[in-house]
């Protein structure tokens, strides 16, 4: 009970608890979020958000659910029965028998609204929607057979008209076969358990079968024919050459592979073995003749293969066999003999096999190795196939073929097609091909081929006008003209800045394209070479459009004359040529014997001293770099005779040498010299001269002089000229001088060296001289 009451305001809760009411013929959801009608509750629809409406202790009794029934047999009636149902009726069964059953189901009355009141057959436990029945009419007299041990049956009516119902009885199905048998009949049919011949009814899931064919006879041969082979997706029947071992398989054969319509052992047993899925949605299946023999088969279909002994697995039989297979093309509807063609897949025969193609009394051909024959016709519908061979061969070939019906003639082609061009007319494997008038395009295939049971692969094509549609877009361009869409149009392009097009045009083609596809490409000129001796010192934009490539000469003494040193990205995508080059910007020294330039390089119009070594003189003593980068003047170095100089030896005899002099003192007197400056370090040869200065030991006493002389290099010293040199304190006179005096480096005094550089080309070159008056005691190279 619910309602309202007024007390007093202090005595009030904090807060109210209160639900909706529904009215009569609703029902309230468990959640009290709303009234529903309650015809909607147990209705499979929720209707409630917590789904309390569809729960099955919210469901009000039905008396028609039976529960589990696992009896053999019995009988279903709907609510009512032999009256009207009522409306919104809800029923289920469950019928479950042992593994392995089918349970069989009789319509003996059944009468519902069409559309509305709905019977569904659930065949196994979670069958997907493929595998459920709906019944919603008369199916009176009907039988179903399930491919399962259990069948569900749901009945719901709704709430409007009402009919009479029905009468199901219900029987396990005892036509299942026992499917691992071995046969040694000569021969017989066999096929999977549950095959009626029929359409409507198919073979059973989780099944496992062997069928074993045997010839009694050690070197016989055992022969199968598939008169019919429909198996459901994930089944597989696979065939043994023998026993059923890895290395004796023929083949896998499924709903994607179909078997040959005949095969032939190598050995007397071929074996059989059928599987079908635990889920398997089953088929009509298939049905096999043997016989003990591969002699007289008889086909008779529109289209099929035949093999010879051991084709697939290599293995040819124990002794010389004769097979002959009689091939008849079935009459069409009309009436009419069909002709057909046999096509010989594959020939792998040895030097004495013979295939004989006869049709009724007359031979049409003999096959051997040698020949070239693929394809024979049978005019007459029939044609008779021999592989014999003689007792004495011991080894043997084998072949494959096929043979089929031919297509029917394709008329009613299209106008717009050209006349189509076939391989071999209607006949089995013929290729036709197809092409359009100008201005049109294949709408469809551009071939067809004749395939098995005298079927065209693909409905001829037909034509239509060729566009080239959409108008394409360009990527980073747009479109400049256009003439128009159909074939052979053309459209011309630009592109943005920085982009180039890859063609001058593109063309509408037969394929319905724009070809060449219209494209735009980056203008990217690459990194820049060396140019006219120059490198890059700098990119304005990197390698793109414009960008600017500043250039420097390579040898760091030149500079570049001419244009500017620059070079641009150009719109082709190439650098730009230049005008400019690189070339030397001064003059240099180079070596000069006995002196030197001042400056290792000078530039244009720039003046350099010339500096001779002591002992000669520079003539002239300066020169200039002129505008073509030549020195003025060859500069010179002339020795200097310092015996002109009068007195230059006193109490002695002046001898002038390359570079120097020498005094010969008179007897008495050994040399001397001194500086008319108080500093030693002048570089003026005047400041220096020798004289003779009297010895005042006595002629008993060794005299160290100590004395070192200064020599030049490379210049000759007369050979016969005696000179004085200190030898161990000892004087000595006698003393040759060699004229080819090295270069003297001092053990300890490195003060007395001085050095003169020269550079030329970037290669250094030092050679030492000593101060005046002094040589070194080691030589060098």
């Amino acid at each position: 009970m619910f309602g309202w009451a007024i007390d007093a305001c202090d005595t009030s809760k904090p807060f109210l608890c209160e639900t909706i009411a529904c009215f009569e013929g609703e029902w309230r959801c468990n959640d009290s979020s709303k009234c529903i009608n309650d015809k909607a509750r147990c209705d499979g629809i929720q209707d409630c958000d917590d789904n309390s409406d569809e729960q099955k202790q919210n469901c009000p009794p039905n008396e028609c659910v039976d529960g589990l029934r696992t009896s053999p047999s019995g009988e279903i009636f709907s609510p009512g029965f032999p009256n009207s149902y009522a409306s919104n009726t809800k029923c289920e069964w469950r019928l479950q028998l042992g593994q392995g059953s089918r349970i069989a189901l009789q319509f003996n009355v059944f009468d519902l609204e069409p559309l509305h009141d709905v019977l569904l057959i659930q065949d196994g436990e979670s069958a997907s929607l493929a595998d459920e029945q709906r019944y919603s009419d008369t199916k009176t007299g009907e039988k179903w057979i399930s491919k399962s041990n259990i069948v569900i049956l749901k009945f719901t009516s709704d709430d409007k008209l009402e009919r009479q119902g029905f009468h199901i009885s219900y029987t396990l199905d005892t036509s299942i076969q026992n499917c691992d048998r071995i046969f040694e009949d000569f021969s017989g049919n066999f096929s999977p358990p549950g095959y009626y011949g029929s359409d409507f009814v198919t073979y059973a899931p989780d099944q496992r079968c062997n069928w074993i064919i045997r010839n009694p006879s050690p070197n016989g041969i055992v022969s199968i024919q598939f008169s019919r082979f429909v198996i459901a997706e994930g089944d597989i029947l696979r065939l043994y050459d023998g026993l059923a071992v890895s290395n004796s398989t023929i083949g896998d054969f499924s709903s994607e592979v179909q078997p040959p319509t005949s095969i032939s052992s190598s050995s007397p047993i071929m074996t059989v073995y059928f599987r079908s899925a635990e889920n398997s949605r089953g088929a009509v299946g298939f049905v096999i003749h043997y016989q003990q023999s591969c002699e007289g088969q008889k086909i008779s279909v529109e289209s099929g293969s035949i093999e010879s002994p051991g084709a697939r697995t290599g293995i040819a039989p124990r002794s010389p066999f004769s097979c002959s297979w009689d091939l008849e093309a079935p009459q069409n509807t009309d009436g009419e003999t069909q002709e057909f063609i046999l096509y010989f897949d594959s020939l792998n025969l040895r030097d004495q096999d013979r295939i004989t193609v006869s049709s009724g009394t007359s031979a049409l051909n003999s096959i051997d190795p040698s020949s070239s024959t693929r394809r024979i016709r049978s005019k007459n519908g029939i044609l008779t196939v021999s592989f014999k061979i003689a007792p004495e061969r011991t080894v043997w070939g084998s072949f494959t073929a096929s043979f089929s019906i031919d297509c029917p003639t394709l008329n009613g082609l299209s106008d717009l097609l050209k006349e189509p061009v076939y391989t071999f007319g209607n006949e089995y494997l013929s290729v036709v091909q197809f092409a359009c008038q100008a201005g049109y395009v294949i709408q469809g295939v551009s071939s067809i081929m004749c395939v098995a049971g005298g079927k065209w692969s693909a409905e001829p094509p037909n034509c239509k006008r060729a566009y080239c549609l959409p108008v394409p877009t360009v990527d980073k361009g747009y479109l400049l003209s256009i003439t128009g869409l159909q074939l052979d149009d053309r459209l011309t392009y630009g592109c943005e800045y920085g982009y180039r097009p890859l063609h001058t045009e593109s063309i509408c083609t037969s394929s319905k394209k724009w070809e060449p596809n219209p494209a735009c490409q980056l203008i990217d000129c690459g990194t820049p070479k060396p140019y006219h001796e120059a490198i890059v010192m700098q990119l304005s934009n990197g390698t793109r459009l414009n960008s600017r490539a500043l250039y420097k000469c390579s040898r760091m003494t030149a500079q570049t004359f001419g244009a500017p040193p620059y070079r641009f990205c150009q719109a082709n995508g190439m650098w730009s040529e230049a005008n400019f080059h690189c070339r030397e910007t001064a003059c240099f020294a180079y070596p000069l014997p006995h002196g030197r330039f001042d400056q290792i390089s000078e530039s244009v119009f720039g003046q350099t001293t010339v500096i001779a070594d002591r002992g000669f003189q520079a003539r002239p003593s300066s020169v200039v770099c002129n505008e073509n980068l030549m020195w003025s003047e060859i500069p010179t170095i002339e020795d200097v005779n310092e015996c002109l100089t009068p007195n230059r030896c006193s109490n002695g005899a002046c001898q002038n040498l390359i570079g120097t002099y020498n005094c010969a003192c008179q007897k008495g007197y050994v040399e001397q010299w001194t500086s008319n400056n108080s500093s030693t370090n002048a570089n003026n040869n005047n400041n220096y001269y020798y004289y003779c200065n009297k010895n005042n030991t006595n002629n008993n006493t060794n005299t160290n002089i100590n004395k070192k002389y200064y020599y030049t290099n490379n210049n000759n010293i007369n050979t016969n000229k005696k000179y004085y040199y200190s030898n161990n304190n000892n004087y000595n006179i006698n003393i040759n001088i060699n004229i080819n005096k090295k270069y003297y480096y001092p053990n300890n005094n490195n003060n007395n060296i001085h050095f003169t550089s020269y550079r030329y080309d970037n290669y250094p070159n030092r050679k030492p001289h000593c101060i005046y008056g002094f040589v070194s005691n080691l030589c060098y190279n």
